[in-house]
């Protein structure tokens, strides 16, 4: 017999082996690959109660079956834990939809679970998409299809409450016969005195609005924003805005006491006042007074006439000086004390002097030095220690004494930093070749010149003057330029294990990560940078530009 003879009969009699064994040897399916719920026998088929279909229950009762999507166990006698929404006894036939009570439904249509389960359209309303929509382009308020257009509680939006007496015309709140909405009312703005001819526009306690016009009683006056009686109110006597000052509002004029003038409503005294001196509108300067002038005296103010008095009878009342000050030319002057007129009208004091007891002198501690001068002769230095003696070139006054300021050395007349001067380095008169500069005190002419004999030039790169890896030689290298503007001068450097040394400028310095070491001034416009061996030849350093 061929190979495949020999298998095909093997199979089939497997195949009656296994039926065999649930139907005629007593024992279940579960017994060989084992029931999740410790269910009894039963039936192969799907039992009464227990859907095996998609949609079905989670776990059965007793002999169910199992089918692809179903339940784990089928139930002959109603299984337990719905899946998707499923019940006790549901239809296997709910595909695609839901399971809502007993019902398989279509939640994007039904108009009892839109969306969701017990979900339910107000009336006149359909649901599409799983969303509940109005009829006729109506809007869902509060649970309800109105019509916004027309609606009283939401005209034009949802909630929007029209006043009362008010319409809902085309979505918007409008007010009936000629009146007009202000904020929540309809209001009659021809007499409403609360908004007269406009909303918000309120009369005064007292009047009312005819016409959209505010009306005060009786013969009161309407004056701004309050009604006014123009004959006797001091605020607006004989007319809106009017003052009276100082007098009694009597008949709408504005009455003074005795001695005093009415000049547009103020009483003014005119003997005294400074704002209406002798008549109305005459003003007085700061320094001025009022006062009285006697003629034919000159014009000498409060002359006095026979017994010692000024006769009235023969005075002015004009704009004069105080008693203690001069007139020249119309400025009330303090001669004693007025740099401009000092002692007399014509003497103004020159330069930095001052007035003092009617004398132009210089300020306590300033000597007088000719020509309006006031010199400080200790630290002046035009006028250093005496009034004739000038500090030359970039020489300062200290103390009575020409000398340099603080760092700076004295060649010849001139003050020079020997330090960083090219024709006085270190000492005045060493003057360095024009190969070199002056840095610290020394003509270089790179800055490795004097510390090393030869040195590798590092080149920037896009965060800075890097050298990485160092290898496990020494090094001498020197960077020109460095002058970074994004952050400040500093070395970093890494992996310097086992006492690898770093020098800057031939001064030694800490191997720091981070923020590394800052730096000091440069050398010859740069930095001598030398590294000794090291076992790490992964070592680096950077100076950093960023």
């Amino acid at each position: 017999m061929a190979r495949g003879s020999v298998f095909t009969f093997s199979s089939l009699a497997l195949l009656g082996f296994v039926i065999a064994l649930p139907l005629g040897c007593g024992s279940s399916h579960d017994d060989y690959f084992g029931n999740a719920n410790g269910a009894g026998s039963g039936s192969a088929t799907a039992g009464k109660g227990g859907s095996a279909n998609t949609g079905g229950t989670l776990a059965g009762g007793t002999g169910g079956a199992v089918s692809a999507g179903g339940s784990s166990t089928g139930g002959s006698t109603g299984g337990s834990g719905a899946m998707s929404g499923a019940t006790n006894g549901g239809d296997s036939s709910c595909l695609g939809g839901f399971v809502c009570g007993d019902a398989c439904v279509d939640t994007q249509t039904s108009d009892t679970n839109c969306g969701s389960c017990g979900a339910t359209c107000p009336a006149r309303a359909s649901c599409t998409k799983g969303e509940c929509e109005c009829d006729d382009a109506q809007s869902i308020c509060d649970g309800h299809c109105v019509d916004t257009s027309s609606n009283l509680s939401n005209c034009g939006w949802c909630g929007n409450v029209c006043a009362p007496r008010a319409d809902c015309d085309n979505g918007q709140c409008v007010c009936p016969d000629q009146q007009t909405l202000c904020t929540d009312q309809c209001v009659d703005t021809l007499t409403d005195p609360a908004n007269c001819n406009a909303c918000g526009k309120a009369c005064p306690d007292t009047a009312s609005c005819d016409g959209g016009k505010c009306i005060c009683p009786d013969e009161q006056t309407l004056c701004t924003d309050k009604c006014v009686d123009t004959d006797t109110d001091g605020d607006n006597c004989g007319a809106c805005g009017k003052p009276c000052i100082g007098g009694t509002c009597t008949g709408g004029s504005c009455v003074c006491p005795k001695g005093k003038t009415n000049c547009d409503g103020t009483c003014a005294d005119l003997t005294t006042d400074k704002a209406h001196c002798g008549s109305c509108g005459v003003a007085c300067s700061d320094a001025e007074i009022c006062g009285t002038v006697e003629q034919g005296t000159g014009g000498a103010p409060g002359a006095a006439g026979a017994g010692g008095a000024p006769d009235e009878t023969n005075v002015t009342h004009e704009c004069v000086c105080p008693t203690d000050r001069a007139d020249c030319s119309g400025v009330c002057a303090d001669l004693t004390s007025d740099a401009a007129h000092c002692g007399s009208c014509d003497i103004a004091c020159p330069g930095d002097k001052i007035c003092t007891a009617s004398d132009c002198v210089c300020t306590p501690g300033t000597a007088d030095c000719g020509g309006g001068t006031c010199a400080n002769l200790a630290t002046d230095k035009e006028h250093c220690g005496d009034c004739d003696t000038a500090c030359s070139s970039n020489q300062i006054c200290k103390n009575k004494n020409c000398g340099c300021a603080a760092g700076l050395s004295l060649c010849g007349d001139t003050c020079v930093d020997l330090q960083n001067d090219h024709d006085n380095c270190r000492d005045c008169g060493k003057t360095c070749d024009s190969t070199q500069v002056c840095s610290g005190g020394q003509c270089l002419r790179s800055p490795c010149d004097q510390i090393c004999n030869s040195f590798e030039q590092v080149p920037l790169g896009d965060d800075g003057f890097r050298e990485d890896p160092l290898g496990t030689s020494g090094h001498c290298f020197e960077v020109n330029d460095y002058d970074p503007t994004e952050t400040t001068r500093r070395i970093v450097c890494w992996n310097f294990q086992n006492g690898r040394s770093l020098k800057v400028n031939g001064t030694s310095v800490s191997c720091l990560t981070g923020a590394g070491v800052a730096l000091g001034d440069p050398r010859a416009g740069g930095y001598c940078v030398q590294v000794g061996a090291g076992q790490a030849s992964y070592a680096g350093i950077l100076l950093p530009t960023k």
